[in-house]
């Protein structure tokens, strides 16, 4: 509940929306479900941001496939192919989530140099960062706006698709991989987040 307070008040900064406030609907201890109701606003900005990084994992996931793939075929004369691939799928928390965060400053109107920017730009940076190690520890992100609208009906559906796709593509590259941890992050400066996420 720490990190989603958090999340939702960096997006809160991005969509320039001051209702920030939490009401926890409810949470299932079984799978460990929290069902939130926060601001549409920020409903959307998550999405938008969720869509992103599945986009990115689903990439490096189909790297990683690709290279464990070959891996299995135990051919000396492919070394090198594979070792290229084993450092693409390699994700450098880091630099994505400045990328996404840049990316994210455009569409909600930020111009650089402008007051708060650099401030805005650092605390979507965090949310994005959260949100990747939330996805890759194996969270979903599902959403229920009440009257959207097209654009958010539509970001919704591929957010759904993109969770099928991820859930498929972690099967079937964790079957490959003997079971093992999927994403490598490196980079990783815990810092960064507000925290240390070994406490």
């Amino acid at each position: 509940s720490a990190d989603w307070n958090q999340i939702v008040n960096c997006f809160g900064r991005l969509t320039k929306e001051n209702n920030t406030t939490i009401d926890i609907v409810s949470i299932e201890r079984g799978s460990l479900i929290a069902t939130l109701s926060v601001s549409a606003i920020i409903i959307g900005a998550i999405i938008r941001t969720s869509n992103k990084i599945l986009d990115l994992i689903l990439k490096i996931y189909d790297v990683r496939k690709k290279a464990l793939e070959l891996k299995s075929m135990k051919l000396d004369n492919i070394a090198q192919a594979i070792e290229i691939l084993e450092k693409q799928s390699i994700l450098n928390i880091s630099n994505e989530a400045k990328g996404i965060a840049k990316e994210l400053m455009k569409e909600y109107g930020w111009e650089e140099g402008s007051e708060l920017f650099h401030e805005t730009e650092t605390a979507a940076t965090k949310a994005v960062r959260k949100i990747i190690k939330f996805q890759n520890s194996g969270g979903k992100i599902d959403s229920k706006i009440l009257n959207p609208t097209e654009e958010q009906l539509s970001a919704t559906s591929t957010l759904k698709e993109k969770n099928i796709e991820f859930l498929k593509m972690e099967e079937e590259v964790r079957n490959l991989n003997g079971g093992k941890q999927i994403l490598q992050i490196e980079n990783d400066d815990n810092t960064e987040d507000g925290k240390d996420e070994d406490q």
